[in-house]
Formats: C-alpha cells, structure tokens, sequence
C-alpha cells in the first residue's frame, strides 16, 4: 500500500526535489527525474522530513545509477 503523506511532508519532498533541479542541468533526461522523485518518495516514507537530507539522498540514488 501507499503512504498518505501529511501537508508538511508533501511540501519538504516538493522542496527537496526543486532544490535537486536547482542543481542539475536545465534539462535532464525523465529518467533521472523519476528516479529523483522515487528517491526522495523513498526516503520520507522512511520518515525522513528535512529537504536537504532527502535532496541529498536523492542526488546520491542519481549518483549510484552512473
């Protein structure tokens, strides 16, 4: 089943995901994109809340692919 997440936690995974983008070049392929959003989507069901770690869980995921 899915995790319905709280309105605080939707905002920190939006944050974290744009802070990723703000890093990245202007146009990456949408697999990457995907794998960003599961990343972070994986990490705050952990229960990790703070936008930065999940930024930086998500780079590192994109990072492991290469």
């Amino acid at each position: 089943g899915g995790h319905a997440f709280t309105p605080e936690t939707i905002a920190a995974m939006s944050t974290a995901l744009d802070l990723c983008l703000d890093e990245l070049p202007f146009r990456i392929p949408s697999d990457a994109l995907k794998l960003l959003s599961t990343s972070i989507l994986d990490a705050a069901s952990r229960g990790e809340r703070a936008p930065d770690r999940l930024r930086l869980h998500a780079l590192n995921a994109l990072k492991a692919r290469q």
